[in-house]
Order: C-alpha cells, then sequence, then structure tokens
C-alpha cells in the first residue's frame, strides 16, 4: 500500500478567489491515506495561505528551480498527514 499521496493542482484563472481553498484542500487530502504531499511555488502567496490554512506544514523547498517573470523562485514542499484531517483538527 503507498503511503504518500502527490497531487498536482492547478486552478484556471477564472476560478480563483474568495472560496477555493476549501474546495481544493477537501480534494486534495479526500481519497489519501497516510501522508499527503504537495508543491507550490513560492512566488505563489494564495496558494501557500490556503494550504497552510488548511493544516499542511513546510517540509522543504527546492531552492532556485523555476523562472518566472524575470527571476528564479523556490518550489515548496509542504504536506499533512492522515491522523490530521482525519480527526477533523483541518480547517476545512
Amino acid at each position: 500500500m503507498a503511503r504518500v499521496a502527490a497531487s498536482p493542482t492547478t486552478i484556471a484563472g477564472g476560478r480563483r478567489g474568495p472560496g477555493t481553498c476549501d474546495p481544493v484542500a477537501r480534494d486534495v487530502t479526500g481519497a489519501a491515506e497516510g501522508l499527503v504531499q504537495l508543491e507550490v511555488w513560492a512566488f505563489n502567496e494564495r496558494a501557500l495561505r490556503c494550504y497552510r490554512a488548511a493544516g499542511f506544514t513546510e517540509e522543504g523547498r527546492r531552492r532556485q528551480v523555476t523562472f518566472h517573470d524575470g527571476r528564479w523562485h523556490d518550489e515548496v514542499l509542504m504536506s499533512v498527514l492522515q491522523p490530521e484531517w482525519a480527526a477533523g483538527t483541518l480547517d476545512l
């Protein structure tokens, strides 16, 4: 049995805004067992706030791995453990 679920998540421009975070966080954790990991570009403050609010913890960074708007940026690795969302401790 796989213990880690990784989730590539992209939200189209027209679907961004208030109320987007909760359904996305629920979708990411919904079918997983064990540990859910995701990567977020460090310049994506909205996504970082969303996942932090949902209980994800920053596990680490890959430094300067993407070039965007004329600058190099980090990729942030985040995760949440199954007991944290199964116990209803996430703010969803």
